[in-house]
């Protein structure tokens, strides 16, 4: 019996060594619904981390398919999405642990500044005035001319047909707080109200009760948006007119060291259209699950 327990120890023991602690950290299975690459190692002996040996990222997870939240998983593994795919390639690739740290959009910011966080990792486009707070890693994801559109309900499809057609008064359209979209709302349609939300998820049920006209969202969200729900929801004809700047990581101003070694992953992972591929797995796996799949910042994080 004894050589038996023992025996049992050991094989338990090996698979705990040999797979690098993946048995607990449920990567493997997030693998199974994103892309895996063999990513080159980068040496970051020189990068002061906020928690040494790990890979803290504030993010907003309400940005499906670039990141949203499992509810059929707990902890860690329960955030899925491409620009999770991303985190945990930067991470493996420094042979460190991930974090993820969820927290509403405005939030991830705040959270280099306190120190909270490494990296702010949430579909952030370029703007000067987030270039004069904070160090822009190289692009890694660019939704070229067309990347800004408006969600309304697949009722009001006859109704809205145009930024003109939005730009009234009594219209209201929701955008996320701190994001880009605010300032879409406010420069293309001045006329109508602009209605400051938190979080996606609940943008989408104050436009399907009717409080909203409309959600100002990137693209491939409002794409993922629909194909999980096309009777409720449409994407609006004509989107801004405005040339997506592409989406970045962010570190806190002056952390080069960080942002170059970060840079070392995105253009390896560009080489292999990395990024394009996770786009659509996340989209798959968001639609996939249903109402399982939830574009929210758990309240337990």
């Amino acid at each position: 019996m004894k050589k038996i327990i023992a025996l049992f120890v050991f094989m338990f023991l090996s698979l705990f060594v040999f797979t690098g602690c993946d048995v607990f950290s449920g990567d493997g299975q997030f693998w199974k619904s994103f892309t895996e690459y063999d990513v080159t190692k980068v040496d970051v002996s020189n990068v002061n981390f906020v928690n040494q040996g790990k890979l803290t990222v504030a993010m907003s997870t309400d940005f499906a398919p670039f990141e949203f939240v499992d509810t059929t998983k707990k902890g860690q593994n329960k955030y899925v999405g491409s620009d999770v795919a991303l985190a945990k390639e930067i991470a493996k690739a420094f042979g460190v642990e991930l974090e993820i740290k969820a927290m509403g959009f405005d939030e991830t910011l705040v959270a280099l500044d306190n120190g909270i966080a490494d990296v702010a990792i949430s579909g952030f486009s370029y703007t000067v005035a987030r270039a004069a707070s904070y160090l822009y890693t190289d692009c890694y994801y660019d939704e070229g001319d067309g990347g800004q559109v408006i969600v309304i309900k697949k009722a009001d499809e006859n109704k809205f047909t145009s930024i003109a057609s939005m730009n009234v008064a009594g219209v209201k359209i929701a955008a996320q707080n701190g994001a880009l979209q605010q300032d879409l709302v406010t420069k293309f349609t001045p006329n109508a109200t602009l209605v400051k939300i938190d979080d996606l998820n609940s943008a989408y049920d104050t436009l399907k009760a009717g409080s909203v006209d409309g959600v100002a969202v990137a693209q491939t969200v409002a794409e993922a948006l629909v194909a999980s729900d096309s009777v409720n929801y449409a994407i609006m004809a004509e989107p801004f007119d405005f040339k997506d700047t592409g989406s970045f990581c962010l570190v806190k101003q002056g952390n080069t060291i960080l942002a170059e070694a970060i840079n070392k992953v995105i253009q390896e992972l560009s080489s292999k259209k990395a990024y394009e591929k996770w786009i659509d797995e996340g989209t798959n796996l968001f639609t996939g699950l249903g109402d399982k799949a939830q574009e929210i910042v758990p309240e337990d994080d």
